[in-house]
C-alpha cells in the first residue's frame, strides 16, 4: 500500500515538471529588450550648426567683425610706453635696491629710510597702473579668443551639415574662406595674447620686488624708531673725523634725498611739464588782470588802487601754484612737500 503510494506520488511530480518544462515563456521575459548599446551623447554645450538660408548673412557678419578687431588689435599708445619704459625702469629700480640695501644694512636715520619709503612708494604707485593697464588689455584678449574658439566651432559644425545636406560648392567655399579668416585672426590674437601676459609678468616682478623693499624698510624703521632714546654714536666731542676718500654720514643722507628727488622727476615729468605750463599761464593771466585793474579808477574815499591786490602776479603765480602742486602729483615725496612748503611759506610772510 505504501509503495503504491509512492509512485503515486512519484509521477504526479513528473507530470508537473514536464508540464513547467513545456510551459512557454512569459510575457515579462519575451518582451524583455537585449542589452542597450553603448551611444555616443551630443555635448549640450556644442554650438548648433548655421541653416543653410543664413550662412551668407552670418558670413558678412563674422567679416565685420574681424575688421572691427583688427582694428583694436595692434597695441594701444599706453600700451607701447609701457613696452619701451620699462626695461630703463627696471634697470634704475635694480641700482635703487643695491642702494637701498646698503642703507639698511647701515642702520640709517629715520629720515633717511623715509626718503627711501617715498621713493619706493611713488614707484610702486606708477607700477601698479601700469598693471592695471596691462591686465585689462590682456582681460580683453581673452574675450575675443574665447569669441573666436567659438565661432570657429560655429563654422566647423557648419561645414560638416553642408557637406550632408550636399549644397552648391559655392557655399562650400564661402564657409571654407571663413575659417581660414577666423584661424588667421586666432593666431593674431594668441600673438598679442602671448606679448601681453610677458608684459604683465614682467611689470608684476618688479611690484613684488617693490613689496619686499618696503617690507624691509619699513622693519628697519621700526628697529631705528625703538632706538631713538638709546645712544648709537660717541658724542659730539669724541666724533672722529673720517678718513679722506670716504663719505661721511651726511653725504650719504644728502645723496639718498637727491636720488629720491631725481627718481621722483623722472617718473613724473609729464606732470612737472604740465605744472610748468600751468605757472606759465597763471603768471600771464594775473599779469593781464593787473595791467586792467591799474585802469580802474579808485574807489571812493580810498587813496589806493584796487590793482595793489595784483601788484605781484609772479609771486602770487608762484603760491597757487606750489598750492596746487598737492593736487597734481600722487603720492609725491616728503622732501618734494617739504620744498613746496618752504617755498610757499615766506610768500604768506
Amino acid at each position: 500500500m505504501i509503495n503504491r503510494t509512492y509512485r503515486t506520488t512519484a509521477l504526479a511530480l513528473l507530470a508537473c515538471a514536464l508540464l513547467l518544462a513545456g510551459a512557454p515563456a512569459s510575457p515579462v521575459d519575451a518582451q524583455a529588450p537585449p542589452p542597450a548599446r553603448p551611444e555616443q551623447k551630443v555635448s549640450a554645450d556644442a554650438p548648433p550648426a548655421i541653416p543653410i538660408a543664413e550662412v551668407a548673412r552670418r558670413a558678412d557678419e563674422v567679416g565685420a567683425f574681424l575688421r572691427s578687431l583688427d582694428e583694436q588689435l595692434p597695441a594701444s599708445p599706453q600700451m607701447k610706453r609701457i613696452e619701451q619704459e620699462l626695461p630703463p625702469l627696471s634697470e634704475r629700480l635694480a641700482d635703487r635696491f643695491e642702494q637701498t640695501q646698503q642703507t639698511i644694512g647701515s642702520r640709517r636715520a629715520l629720515g633717511t629710510l623715509d626718503a627711501l619709503m617715498d621713493f619706493w612708494r611713488s614707484s610702486r604707485g606708477g607700477l601698479s597702473a601700469w598693471l592695471a593697464t596691462v591686465t585689462e588689455r590682456a582681460d580683453w584678449l581673452e574675450q575675443q579668443r574665447a569669441e573666436l574658439a567659438k565661432l570657429t566651432a560655429t563654422w566647423a559644425r557648419t561645414r560638416t551639415e553642408v557637406r550632408s545636406a550636399k549644397a552648391p560648392p559655392e557655399l562650400s567655399q564661402r564657409i571654407m574662406d571663413v575659417m581660414a579668416a577666423l584661424v588667421g585672426a586666432q593666431a593674431r590674437v594668441e600673438a598679442e595674447r602671448a606679448a601681453t601676459l610677458v608684459l604683465q609678468d614682467r611689470v608684476a616682478r618688479e611690484l613684488t620686488r617693490i613689496d619686499g623693499v618696503l617690507a624691509q624698510i619699513a622693519q628697519a624703521r621700526r628697529q631705528a624708531a625703538g632706538g631713538l632714546l638709546v645712544r648709537d654714536s660717541p658724542p659730539i666731542w669724541r666724533v672722529q673725523i673720517p678718513p679722506p676718500g670716504s663719505r661721511p654720514p651726511i653725504g650719504i643722507t644728502l645723496a639718498t634725498v637727491a636720488a629720491t628727488v631725481r627718481g621722483f622727476v623722472e617718473e613724473h615729468s609729464d606732470r612737472i611739464a604740465l605744472h610748468l605750463a600751468g605757472l606759465l599761464t597763471l603768471v600771464v593771466l594775473l599779469w593781464w588782470a593787473r595791467s586792467r585793474a591799474r585802469q580802474l579808477p579808485a574807489p571812493a574815499g580810498s587813496a589806493t588802487s584796487p590793482a595793489i591786490a595784483l601788484d605781484q602776479p609772479v609771486a602770487a603765480a608762484l603760491v597757487l601754484g606750489m598750492l596746487a602742486a598737492f593736487w597734481i602729483y600722487a603720492e609725491e615725496p616728503r622732501t618734494a612737500r617739504l620744498i613746496v612748503e618752504i617755498g610757499v611759506f615766506p610768500r604768506w610772510c
